[in-house]
């Protein structure tokens, strides 16, 4: 396993765009000796590899495509992930990504892993960053179907990478991203990659996932638990997450555009999050009492 970088970091208050000429240079910016930088970036792939041939495989069995086009259809998906991912870890200007270890690829997306990884990373995650991280979204989605491949988002196994290894610098995984074009341009050599054991890739699978969910439990925690507001947001935000899991059939008896918002965990607990943080924060009496508090 790569050995974690030792550069200092700043706290999560401070922006490090704005370091000063001298100062030392923060974690994500650190430019690794090749030494360091190739075994990381190799970790990267390993894990994003199986999660980004998945989508291809499952659809182009699903439409009847033979050997020669479903080896076609994953070199087109590893090649859009290598470009969307160099673009997000390297950035266009003040356009385009948000120049944090970001893989992107063909599978779900989110804000959430930006926000997860703004915070093991140390590094403030504003609005501007997610703005250029989604507008990064948006153009290897809109440049997906050109090559004949799926929308690609933030790739969450990779925030566990960076959990794990401590290497977050950017520039290890803009690696990564340069050998996923590689292997798009070569299928040959991403048959090669393929052959490592799913039961390897799952076993790391299960700690990544973990590391992920720890730094999800970690943010609410900050959030301010004392507050009984909060502990009671989180709580039945949390349960309504739970329900699809626990009952599949709950919602069974909704209409069908209910069924669809509330059926998957993750959009009912944050639409019950959203709603009790509006009601609790900005609509209820809390908010009123800290007006008031502020006023004085």
């Amino acid at each position: 396993m790569a050995q974690p970088a030792t550069g200092p970091a700043e706290g999560p208050g401070k922006d490090p765009s704005n370091t000063p000429a001298g100062t030392a240079v923060h974690p994500v910016d650190e430019r690794l000796p090749p030494a360091r930088l190739v075994p990381a970036a190799l970790q990267h792939i390993a894990a994003m590899y199986a999660g980004v041939v998945i989508p291809p495989l499952i659809i182009g069995q699903a439409v009847g495509l033979d050997t020669a086009g479903m080896t076609r259809l994953i070199a087109a998906s590893l090649l859009t992930a290598g470009l969307a991912t160099v673009l997000q870890t390297v950035g266009l200007g003040r356009f385009a990504g948000n120049r944090l270890p970001f893989v992107n690829a063909a599978s779900s997306a989110g804000i959430a892993p930006m926000l997860a990884l703004g915070e093991i990373c140390d590094r403030r995650t504003d609005g501007r960053t997610i703005t250029r991280g989604l507008r990064t979204d948006g153009i290897a989605t809109l440049l997906g179907p050109v090559f004949g491949t799926f929308p690609t988002s933030a790739f969450a196994q990779n925030v566990g990478v960076v959990s794990l290894t401590r290497v977050r610098s950017r520039y290890v995984v803009a690696a990564a991203g340069g050998a996923l074009l590689v292997l798009g341009a070569f299928p040959v050599l991403g048959a090669v990659v393929s052959l490592v054991p799913m039961p390897v890739l799952g076993g790391a699978g299960i700690v990544l996932f973990g590391s992920i969910a720890v730094s999800g439990i970690r943010t609410p925690a900050e959030a301010g638990l004392d507050d009984s507001s909060n502990i009671i947001l989180v709580a039945v935000a949390l349960g309504a997450g739970i329900i699809p899991l626990a009952a599949p059939t709950f919602y069974a008896g909704f209409p069908a555009w209910a069924q669809t918002v509330l059926g998957s965990g993750i959009s009912a607990g944050a639409l019950v999050a959203v709603v009790l943080n509006l009601f609790f924060h900005h609509l209820g009496t809390h908010s009123r009492t800290a007006v008031a508090l502020k006023s004085s």
